[in-house]
């Protein structure tokens, strides 16, 4: 039997059809806007350096403002608790001060002598929380300038871009909160 109709050709036969590479080429671009449209969307934290920016203007916020002592002081832990909640991912803000205290993991991240002034500076705002309603200036001055310095000497530990929104003052010191 002899088959007249199939011929032998020399050519090697398509690799796809043509529609077959259409359907490749749709299924590539969709996934490209799909890559696409989730990096579009997807949540960027902000630059750690804006923490400290942003922290360093509501501490500002506070200088213009008369408030008693006691309400300075949560004012304060509330800022430096939000500080470490946005530069560390920590849950520091929606903690008391025993429960901040009692966990160790937020402190593991510091240096041993940032921990120690961060844990002594909290306690000390918590005492004054807590402490018969005292309204000196040179004890509201003196925690705004502890907070400031705290700080920039916490975020100084921490490896960032370098940036010139802030201006350099050299290296920041964490404040001296060993003594009253």
């Amino acid at each position: 039997m002899k088959l007249e109709d199939i011929v032998e050709t020399s050519q090697k036969p398509a690799l796809l059809l043509w529609w077959q590479w259409l359907g490749i080429a749709i299924i590539f671009i969709s996934l490209l806007l799909l890559v696409r449209f989730f990096l579009k969307n997807k949540k960027i934290s902000p630059p750690k350096l804006d923490n400290l920016k942003d922290a360093l203007d509501r501490l500002a916020r506070l200088r213009d403002q008369s408030i008693p002592t006691k309400d300075l002081a949560i004012q304060l832990s509330i800022i430096i608790r939000a500080y470490l909640q946005k530069q560390f991912e920590d849950t520091a803000l929606f903690e008391t001060h025993e429960e901040f205290h009692a966990r160790s993991s937020h402190l593991k991240r510091l240096p041993p002598e940032a921990a120690s002034r961060l844990t002594i500076y909290l306690g000390e705002l918590s005492d004054l929380k807590y402490a018969p309603t005292i309204d000196a200036k040179a004890i509201q001055s003196s925690l705004l300038e502890k907070t400031d310095a705290l700080l920039r000497g916490l975020d100084s530990t921490t490896p960032r871009p370098i940036s010139s929104e802030l201006p350099s003052q050299g290296p920041p010191s964490l404040p001296d909160t060993s003594q009253p």
